[in-house]
C-alpha cells in the first residue's frame, strides 16, 4: 500500500475539485481528469515509480519547500516536528497535573525564499523524469502532484519595473498580491514545465488553501494571460498558532 501522505494528497485533489482551480483545461479534460483520479490505484510496489497508476497513466506524488534543505531534510518539516513533540510534551504535562485547560502555541519559522522553492521544485521534478524514462508502464496521460506545505511564501505584481523611476502613478492601477504560492502566477517555473510537455500532460498543484491543475501544453496560453512578473518572497516571520483541547478520558 502506498504511503499516508501520497494517500492523503489525492484525497485533498479529489474533494477540493471544482472547474474554477482548473488553467487551460478544456470541458473534455476535466473529464479526463474526473475519470483518471477516481481510477487511480496505488501502485501494489510501494517503492517503485510511479505512486498511481490508471488504465492509459500514471500520477506521481513529491512534496516541495521554500525553507532551507539540510542533510536530515526540510528544516521547515524538522522544526514543525520538534514543535508538535514539544506541545505534546507540554500538553500530556499539564493533563497528568489535573490541569485540562485548552493550550495555545505558536511556532515562528526560519527564513524562507522563492530561490528554495524553485531549486527544490526543479529538483524533485527532474529526479521524477529520470524515473519516469525508465518506466515501462503507460504513459500516455503523464500527472505530477506537486504538494507545497510549508505556506511561508507570498506574490505581489510587480507592475511598475517598466515605469520610469521616481514619479507618481496616483490610483491608476494597484498591484495584485497573493497571499500564498500560486504556481499558475509563476512564468519562470510554468515556463519550466512547458519543456517537458511531451512527458507531462496535467501537473496538479496541491497547497495548504487549495488545488491548481495546468494542462502544460496549455501553458503558453496562461502566459498571455500574465501581464506582469510577480516578485516572490518569504513572508516576513511567519508565524503558526495552534490551539490544542486537552481530553479527560485519555490516559496520561
Amino acid at each position: 500500500m502506498r504511503g499516508d501522505k501520497e494517500r492523503k494528497c489525492i484525497d485533498f485533489v479529489k474533494s477540493h475539485l471544482a472547474f474554477e482551480c482548473c488553467y487551460g483545461i478544456t470541458q473534455l479534460d476535466k473529464k479526463e481528469i474526473d475519470s483518471f483520479l477516481n481510477d487511480a490505484t496505488p501502485n501494489k510496489d510501494s517503492n517503485a515509480f510511479p505512486d498511481f497508476v490508471f488504465e492509459n497513466g500514471f500520477i506521481e506524488h513529491f512534496q516541495i519547500s521554500s525553507g532551507k534543505i539540510t542533510k536530515k531534510g526540510s528544516k521547515h518539516l524538522q522544526e514543525f516536528n520538534s514543535y508538535q513533540n514539544e506541545n505534546k510534551k507540554e500538553l500530556f504535562s499539564n493533563m497528568s497535573k489535573g490541569d485540562y485547560s485548552p493550550m495555545i502555541t505558536s511556532i515562528k519559522y526560519s527564513q524562507h525564499t522563492y530561490s528554495n522553492l524553485s531549486d527544490s521544485f526543479k529538483t524533485s521534478w527532474e529526479s521524477h523524469i529520470s524515473s519516469l524514462e525508465k518506466y515501462t508502464g503507460n504513459k500516455d496521460i503523464g500527472v505530477f502532484m506537486v504538494e507545497y506545505k510549508d505556506a511561508c511564501i507570498e506574490m505581489t505584481e510587480n507592475i511598475f519595473s517598466n515605469v520610469k523611476k521616481g514619479i507618481s502613478c496616483g490610483n491608476l492601477i494597484k498591484p495584485k498580491q497573493i497571499d500564498y504560492y500560486s504556481l499558475c502566477h509563476d512564468k519562470e517555473l510554468l515556463n519550466y514545465i512547458y519543456e517537458y510537455k511531451n512527458k507531462i500532460h496535467y501537473v496538479i498543484y496541491v497547497y495548504n488553501k487549495g488545488i491548481e491543475i495546468i494542462n502544460v501544453r496549455n501553458i503558453p496560453e496562461l502566459l498571455m494571460l500574465i501581464p506582469y512578473n510577480y516578485c516572490i518572497a518569504g513572508m516576513c516571520g511567519t508565524v503558526r498558532m495552534d490551539t490544542y483541547i486537552p481530553i479527560p478520558n485519555i490516559e496520561v
